[in-house]
């Protein structure tokens, strides 16, 4: 293409065709056109993130682009739109799944790509316990999940560890005093959740309990209970709203409606332990 300028005017030839060249001013509306991208290329693009990722976390979605100078555009999930290159989402909820697509404009010139997004949720998860306890009692350590294929871990004091979900130890002592925490695994994404026992430093009284039955209609029961804490309270229950807080006792003119199991719970000092036994009155 010929050129040349002459009193602050631009003059060019045609584009080649045979005859005698011609030649003509160009002017101001020329100029855009001499900017142009002449030669049809748009950018080159590439689209990818971090996911998989967890409901909470922050999803990067990455571009890479050949021409620093395109514009850019994403469209994706829960009306998500960008102009950056390569935006990023806070706290994301499982709304954020799906196809997310960038355009990039360069010169009049588009190109697309796009990226898959899978955001999981995490298993939701509870924890409690049947404390307080006392010495040797047995601690139930209790979890609820939302997800039942997530995979679980427990620890806690003394070295504490466990898979089940909700686990249990016998014969506890002061030592399993303290916190249990459950880690559940699910997709990826862990969730936590704890629990505090407490075992008191009592023991628990030992009891028994036994009867004279089988008796017959007019005749007295005996309940007998023995104990290796003499400073236990005690409380029998039984059929036809019978109670009693004594060790042993006994029920006059007994009837078939006192026929049926009895319990007796001794107390010391917060600790509870029961034990039963079964009448029969003919």
């Amino acid at each position: 293409v010929f050129g040349s300028q002459s009193q602050n005017l631009v003059y060019a030839s045609p584009d080649g065709t045979s005859g005698a060249p011609l030649f003509r001013a160009l002017v101001t509306n020329d100029i855009p056109l001499l900017n142009q991208n002449t030669s049809g290329t748009a950018a080159n693009i590439t689209a990818s993130s971090n996911s998989p990722i967890c409901a909470g976390q922050t999803l990067n979605i990455s571009a890479t682009s050949d021409q620093p100078t395109a514009t850019y555009s994403w469209s994706g999930p829960n009306n998500f739109s960008s102009t950056s290159l390569s935006p990023i989402i806070s706290n994301v909820t499982t709304a954020a799944n799906g196809t997310y697509t960038l355009t990039a404009t360069y010169s009049g010139c588009t190109s697309t790509t796009s990226t898959t997004i899978v955001v999981n949720s995490p298993s939701t998860i509870s924890t409690s316990n049947n404390g307080p306890l006392c010495q040797n009692q047995t601690l139930n350590l209790i979890g609820t999940s939302s997800q039942s294929t997530a995979t679980y871990n427990w620890s806690g004091p003394n070295n504490f560890s466990s898979t089940s979900l909700s686990p249990s130890i016998a014969n506890v002592t002061s030592a399993a005093n303290g916190t249990y925490t459950l880690t559940a695994t699910y997709s990826g994404c862990v969730s936590t959740s704890s629990t505090t026992v407490t075992i008191n430093s009592t023991t628990a009284p030992t009891i028994s309990t036994s009867s004279n039955s089988p008796v017959c209609s007019g005749q007295t029961i005996t309940l007998n209970g023995t104990s290796n804490q003499p400073l236990a309270t005690y409380n029998w229950t039984g059929p036809n709203n019978f109670s009693s807080t004594s060790l042993s006792t006994s029920i006059s003119n007994a009837t078939t409606a006192n026929s049926g199991v009895f319990t007796l719970t001794a107390t010391y000092n917060g600790c509870s332990n029961i034990s039963t036994t079964s009448v029969v009155v003919n």
